[in-house]
C-alpha cells in the first residue's frame, strides 16, 4: 500500500458511483474513507462493502481536513 495515500470522500452511489468507488478500493494510492448517498440503506451497504465510513452528513467530509478529494 502507498505511504501517502490520498484519502478520498465519495459521494453518490448509483451505478457510476459505484464504479467509481471500486475503482479506487483497487488502486493502492486511495484510500476510500467516506461514502455518502441520500438512500442511507445504499450508503450503509456500500461503507460495509468497501471498509469506509458511511456518513449521513456531506459536511463531516468537508470539514475533515484529512480529505483530499470528494
Amino acid at each position: 500500500m502507498g505511504k501517502n495515500l490520498i484519502n478520498i470522500a465519495l459521494f453518490g452511489l448509483g451505478r457510476i458511483g459505484q464504479m467509481h468507488g471500486e475503482n479506487l478500493v483497487s488502486h493502492n494510492d486511495f484510500k476510500l474513507k467516506y461514502v455518502f448517498d441520500l438512500d442511507k440503506k445504499l450508503t450503509n451497504r456500500i461503507a460495509k462493502k468497501y471498509c469506509a465510513i458511511g456518513i449521513e452528513d456531506p459536511r463531516v467530509a468537508f470539514k475533515n481536513k484529512e480529505i483530499d478529494a470528494i
